[in-house]
Order: C-alpha cells, then structure tokens, then sequence
C-alpha cells in the first residue's frame, strides 16, 4: 500500500514537471503543440480519484496556470494556431473543472495565480455575451469542445472562456475563493 502511495506521489510529480516542460516549449516555440500531445496524459491522471491528491500536492493548478496563459492573437482573424489554443484552454478548465472540489486555499496560493486568472476571465465582458449559451462551456464533454474549437469558432473564446471559467469557480469549495 505505501508503495503504491509513492509511486501515483512520484507520477504525480513527473507529470507536472513534464506540464511545465511542456509550457515552456510552446512559449519558445508560439506554439501548442507540446502541450496538446501531453494533454490526454493529463486528462487520463485527472480522471483518477487516487491521483488527484498527489497531483495537487506536487502543484499541477500552477502548471494549469501556465498553460492558460496564452491567448488568440486576433479573435476577428482566426489561424490555425488560435484554434488550437481554444482547444487547449477549453479542455484544460474542463478538467480543472473536474480537480476543482479538492482544491483547498492553500492549493491555490500555491498555483501562483491560477485563482485570479480565472476570476478575471469569469469577469471579463464581451462583446457578444447576449447572444445565447456559448458552445464549449465547461459543462459539455470535453470532445464537443475540441470539435467546436477545431470548426474554427474563434470568434465566441473570450464567451467561452468566460463560461468555463465561471463553472470552475462554482465547482471550487467557497471557503477557498474567500481566502485568497
């Protein structure tokens, strides 16, 4: 039992290395591609309830910030490259999403500022925030998300990154948004 305990702790702790590693190529590189391939990785360790804990242990709401931290270059002209950014951010808060209950206050002063980066993208106004439910939101699986995003529907992230945001902060325990 304690071997299996340092074991998912250490995986824990690759993982996130491996996140930011991963972040840090894309910065130097402008693009997602590091990123994306170690994404179904993280979705996979996310979906385990054994590896949450190590997982926010070892600091994984830091290495979420870090990939969030890219935005589109032009939301009225769409490349490729926005696409695959939407995509990223959208599935990213989707499985903050699911780690979000077991966040404690501690957890995210840690993140170094995962808890206001999503509080403002909650905040932020957009132009078309009347025009309905955004597609993407957090509460849709997260292929829907990537088939929209990969449609070329740019033009609705900042909605959609609003909306995602917003189910995050509402998934979170309210003593931890309190204490910040």
């Amino acid at each position: 039992m304690e071997e299996e305990a340092a074991r998912v702790e250490a995986a824990a702790g690759l993982l996130v290395h491996q996140m930011h590693h991963a972040a840090a190529l894309d910065a130097a590189t402008h693009s997602t591609d590091a990123r994306l391939r170690l994404l179904p990785t993280v979705a996979t360790h996310l979906r385990d309830a054994h590896a949450r804990a190590p997982l926010l242990r070892r600091g994984v709401l830091g290495a979420i910030r870090r990939w969030l931290r890219a935005l589109p270059q032009s939301p009225a002209q769409p490349t490729a490259g926005d696409n695959a950014i939407v995509r990223l951010h959208l599935t990213t808060l989707a499985l903050a999403e699911r780690i979000a209950p077991f966040v404690s206050a501690e957890h995210l002063r840690a993140s170094r500022g995962l808890g206001l980066l999503l509080l403002r993208a909650a905040r932020s106004v957009t132009a078309g925030a009347d025009r309905g439910p955004p597609r993407g939101c957090a509460h849709q699986d997260s292929r829907s998300m990537n088939h929209s995003a990969s449609r070329g529907d740019v033009g609705s992230h900042s909605q959609q990154l609003r909306e995602s945001a917003q189910s995050v902060l509402r998934a979170m325990p309210p003593a931890v948004l309190t204490m910040q």
